[in-house]
């Protein structure tokens, strides 16, 4: 009986009752409730209705009576338990997955999908949620944090990765760069720059560009306008000649033998190079004298610059050079002691030759 349905069971009950009612109109009592006459004893009902066979069909009424209400409640009971104990195994509940949170213990969520740790998904482990490195900052996982190169560390403000070392370029640093390491976000006229380029000096002295101020934009300017040119230098927020330049204003150029004058003043005039090779405080000179007289020639071969004569046939002494050759004797003075023309080596003449 354990195993029958609960649908078989009550098919016999009222198989049961079916019988019992023909005997004694039973019929009218089930249709009214009579069920509980039965279940409580009904024989009796059946004796006092029946002569004779009263007392075996109370019996039989009563065996029914006890099989319905006793074994009959049993296998129900039994049925409808075994069937409850089959309901949570068919749920399946053991085949849900835990949560990444608990089960992912070497890498980190990204939802629910456990993910292996690296700079664009996230270095967290044990179940965290991925966050990705900051771009350019970091290429590996050091202990679960971002790191650039094995220091366990991510580059800071304006330096990027690359291969292992934070460095200052143009993908990151949106001033300029003091050196490989230094990124410049808030320029000046002394470091002067954008998009990552070398910081340019302002203000140096006899430096190019030359200015009292850094543009928005990176560049250096002097007095609100443009940089000075090279050969001028800002100065009281307008460009004067610097110290190795002569002109004025923006229209400077660099103090040599060719270009001579003073400096910060004008260009006054151009020596001639066969006798000087420089320009000093507004004067031509060969080396640190002053520039080499007629017949001579600035010697720039030797440590220092220095006079000597001239030995150029037409432009150089008229006359005849010393045989050290520092002097000239121009031809209006040559004589027996010092003979020659053109810059030869002079030689002494006797009054018969």
């Amino acid at each position: 009986m354990r195993h029958l349905s609960l649908a078989a069971v009550v098919a016999i009950g009222f198989a049961t009752f079916g019988c019992s009612s023909d005997k004694s109109g039973g019929g009218v009592d089930l249709a009214g409730g009579g069920g509980g006459d039965l279940a409580g004893g009904g024989g009796g009902d059946l004796a006092g209705a029946t002569d004779g066979g009263g007392a075996d069909q109370a019996k039989a009424g009563d065996a029914s009576s006890g099989d319905l209400a006793g074994g009959g409640d049993a296998a129900v009971s039994d049925a409808a338990s075994a069937d409850a104990t089959l309901i949570p195994d068919l749920l399946g509940i053991d085949l849900i997955p835990p949560p990444c949170a608990t089960s992912c213990t070497s890498g980190c969520c990204a939802g629910e999908t456990c993910t292996a740790p690296g700079p664009t998904v996230g270095c967290a482990t044990g179940g965290a949620a991925c966050v990705a490195c900051p771009a350019n900052k970091a290429d590996r996982c050091v202990a679960g944090a971002c790191s650039c190169g094995a220091g366990g560390v991510v580059c800071g403000a304006g330096l990027a990765c690359v291969l292992g070392a934070c460095v200052c370029n143009s993908a990151a640093c949106a001033g300029c760069c003091a050196n490989s390491t230094t990124c410049v976000t808030a320029t000046s006229a002394t470091q002067c720059g954008t998009g990552g380029n070398t910081c340019n000096d302002c203000v140096t002295a006899g430096g190019f560009p030359s200015g009292d101020a850094c543009s928005v934009g990176g560049a250096c300017t002097c007095g609100g306008a443009s940089a000075c040119p090279n050969g001028s230098t800002c100065s009281g927020a307008n460009c004067v000649c610097d110290s190795a330049s002569c002109g004025s204003g923006r229209a400077c150029s660099p103090i040599t033998n060719i270009n001579c004058g003073t400096p910060g003043g004008a260009c006054t005039f151009t020596c001639d190079p066969r006798k000087a090779n420089a320009c000093v405080a507004g004067a031509c000179a060969c080396g640190t004298n002053p520039a080499c007289g007629a017949g001579l020639f600035c010697d720039t071969s030797g440590a220092a610059p220095s006079c000597k004569c001239d030995p150029t046939p037409g432009s150089g002494c008229s006359g005849c050079c010393s045989s050290d050759g520092l002097t000239c004797t121009p031809a209006a003075s040559i004589g027996n002691g010092a003979c020659g023309l053109n810059g030869v080596t002079c030689q002494p003449c006797s009054p018969d030759t």
